[in-house]
């Protein structure tokens, strides 16, 4: 009878070696598509100076195991992806809040509340890596994308 002793840090070290290259290769293809992604959608759901785009990153980490993250730092980047709901907005000030009045050119118009009706949620982040988990064969949750 043999005995067989597997040595679990080589494994991990071997594994690490093998998975490391592709973790890499899908953070940097899933942050090159959400950089794309939102202008492809619909204009209304991104901002349209490419802030949302420029602030994307990724980060691969190797130790303990190879993963790696993709996020926006911004603030209003949660509310772009997952969308709003219904609300009321109440102005700050007891003068209101002034907006610009388009048919007639000039600044004016003036509410003490506005009624935001909502804002469909634009997905960048989480449909890039769906996308790109197809390309490298992985099965992926239908759950993370309505």
């Amino acid at each position: 009878m043999a005995k067989v002793h597997i040595d679990p840090i080589a494994v991990r070290r071997e594994g690490n070696r093998v998975t490391t290259p592709l973790v890499k290769a899908m953070i940097k293809d899933t942050v090159a598509l959400s950089k794309r992604w939102p202008r492809a959608g619909n204009p209304a759901w991104t901002d349209s100076y490419g802030t949302l785009n420029r602030h994307t990153t990724g980060q691969t980490y190797t130790s303990p195991s190879p993963h790696g993250y993709i996020r926006n730092d911004l603030d209003y980047a949660m509310a772009v992806h997952e969308g709003t709901a219904p609300r009321l907005i109440f102005a700050n000030t007891p003068a209101g809040m002034t907006f610009w009045w388009k048919r007639k050119q000039r600044w004016g118009v003036k509410f003490r509340v506005v009624k935001h009706p909502r804002t469909k949620g634009s997905y960048f982040l989480t449909r890039p890596a769906a996308i790109v988990a197809k390309r490298y064969n992985f099965k992926i949750s239908t759950r993370i994308i309505p």
